[in-house]
């Protein structure tokens, strides 16, 4: 029994990881994209991303505001 609790716990932990690098992903790509506005191609990333962050299934990944994660990244790509 102990053997499945441990089971239970990694895939926990590599479900969270998970989410975290396609959190982490979707943000380095808004700012890289941010960075390089001119281009239609980085304007098609920016809403792109935005759109994941809007959605209702990063919602559900992450229990996190959309829009106040935004808010932050593009803070963010000020700043650098």
């Amino acid at each position: 029994m102990e053997e499945k609790i441990r089971m239970t716990e990694l895939d926990d932990k590599g479900c969270m990881l998970l989410i975290e690098a396609v959190v982490r992903r979707a943000a380095d790509d808004y700012l890289a994209a941010m960075r390089r506005r001119r281009s239609r191609r980085s304007a098609a990333r920016m809403r792109e991303a935005a759109s994941f962050f809007r959605s209702d299934y990063f919602s559900r990944l992450t229990g996190a505001d959309g829009n106040q994660m935004l808010e932050m990244i593009r803070k963010e790509g000020v700043r650098k």
